[in-house]
C-alpha cells in the first residue's frame, strides 16, 4: 500500500495511545468501536421533532415517524430472519463484521455494493435516484491490483462510486468519485477517526494520501474513465463525518457512512455512540449481505442514534431488500455480469444502426 512507513507507524502509535485513553476512562476498548459515552435509545432523544399544534385552518401532517420504536422492533425480527435464511441452506453465515477483529476492506466494499445495486436496480421510470458503479474485488483490495490472473473490472463506469479505502495498518476510510456537470471529476476523502482527519486535511495532495489517489487512479485505469485514462480530478476531505469510537471501528464506519452517502442522508456532527449502537450496527450490517435488509430499517436506526439528521431519505433509493452479496465472488460475478451485459446492449444497439 502507498503509505511510507513513517506515517504508518504514527497512525498505529496514535490509535494506540487513543486505545489506552479510553481503557483509562474505563471503558472497553474493542475492535468493534466500545466507547465510553453513552447516549439513550429513547426517542425523545433521538433526533426526533416535536410536533407543535397547528393553527386553525391549517392542515394537519401526519406525524413524525418513531424511528427508535421502528428499528428496535425490526431488529428483533432480523436476527430470526438471518437464522432462518442460514438454517434454509441458502448460505453460510459467515460474519462479516466480528467483535475485536479488523474487518477486510473487500468485506466492507461488497456490504456498502449491497445497499447502492439496491438503489441501482429500484424500478424507477423518472430514473430519479442515482445509479452506482461497483468494482470487483480487485480494484479494491490494493494487494490484488499486481497479483497475476486477477480480474480487475469496474461496473457502469462514469457512474457515483463509493468504495472503501485501505489508509494504514488496520485502518479503513471512505471515498466517492464522480463526475459533476461544469466541475468535471471530483473525489471526496471521508474519515471516522479524527487523528488522520485532522492530520491529513492540510494534507490533501501529498504523501500521505497516496493511498486514496492510487486507489481513485487505479480506478480509472480499470475503466471508470473514458478509453481507460486518468483524467484530472479535484480533491477533497468531507467536513462532516460521525467519529468512531474505539480503535477498530473504522471499517464499520466505513459502511454505514456509505449506507448514508447511497441514501441522500446527512451526517450529524454532534453524534455521540456507545456500545449499544455498534452491537446493533453489527446486527445490520452482516445480514445486509443476505439482501435481508430494508432501506427504512437502515434510516430508523441511523436517525434515532443521531448517526444522521432527521431529514427523510428521497423516496426514490427505498428498497425493499439489499442485494445478496454473501461473498466476495458474489461481487465478482455482479461486476462481471453487469460488464457483459452492458457490452451486450452496446453491440446490439450498434448493429441496430448498421441496418
Amino acid at each position: 500500500m502507498a503509505v511510507t512507513r513513517l506515517n504508518a507507524a504514527q497512525l498505529s502509535t496514535n490509535k494506540s495511545a487513543n486505545a489506552s485513553t479510553l481503557k483509562a476512562q474505563g471503558a472497553k476498548s474493542q475492535p468493534s468501536g466500545n466507547g465510553s459515552r453513552k447516549r439513550s435509545l429513547d426517542s425523545d432523544q433521538g433526533g426526533e421533532r416535536k410536533s407543535k399544534k397547528p393553527k386553525t385552518g391549517e392542515q394537519v401532517a401526519a406525524p413524525s415517524r418513531d424511528y427508535c420504536a421502528n428499528y428496535n422492533t425490526r431488529i428483533v425480527s432480523l436476527r430470526a430472519e438471518l437464522a432462518a435464511h442460514v438454517d434454509a441452506g441458502h448460505g453460510r453465515l459467515r460474519h462479516m463484521v466480528v467483535w475485536e477483529q479488523y474487518t477486510d476492506i473487500v468485506d466492507v466494499a461488497r456490504a456498502i455494493a449491497s445497499v447502492t445495486e439496491a438503489i441501482s436496480v429500484q424500478p424507477d421510470p423518472r430514473r430519479e435516484a442515482p445509479v452506482f458503479s461497483v468494482s470487483s474485488s480487485g480494484v479494491i483490495d490494493a494487494g490484488l491490483r499486481t497479483t497475476p490472473h486477477v480480474i480487475r473490472l469496474v461496473a457502469r463506469p462514469g457512474k457515483i462510486a463509493i468504495f472503501p479505502v485501505f489508509i494504514g495498518p488496520n485502518h479503513v476510510a471512505l471515498g466517492i468519485l464522480e463526475h459533476k456537470a461544469g466541475l468535471g471529476y471530483t473525489a471526496v476523502y471521508y474519515d471516522s477517526w479524527p487523528y488522520t482527519r485532522r492530520r491529513l486535511r492540510s494534507m490533501i495532495n501529498s504523501s500521505p494520501f497516496d493511498a486514496f489517489h492510487e486507489t481513485v487512479r487505479d480506478m480509472m485505469r480499470v475503466g471508470w474513465t473514458p478509453r481507460k485514462q486518468v483524467a484530472r480530478y479535484t480533491t477533497s476531505q468531507a467536513p462532516v463525518i460521525c467519529d468512531q469510537v474505539g480503535e477498530w471501528a473504522c471499517g464499520l464506519h466505513a459502511v454505514l457512512s456509505g449506507w448514508c452517502l447511497a441514501l441522500g442522508l446527512t451526517f450529524s456532527p454532534t453524534a455521540v455512540l456507545d456500545e449499544q449502537f455498534y452491537e446493533d450496527a453489527v446486527t445490520i450490517i452482516n445480514p445486509a449481505v443476505y439482501g435481508l435488509v430494508e432501506a427504512q430499517l437502515i434510516g430508523d436506526f441511523l436517525k434515532c442514534t443521531g448517526y444522521v439528521t432527521p431529514d427523510g431519505s428521497p423516496a426514490s433509493r427505498r428498497f425493499n431488500n439489499t442485494v445478496d452479496l454473501e461473498n466476495t465472488t458474489a461481487l465478482n460475478d455482479l461486476v462481471a455480469q453487469i460488464v457483459d451485459d452492458d457490452l451486450l446492449k452496446a453491440v446490439m444497439a450498434e448493429s441496430e444502426q448498421g441496418d
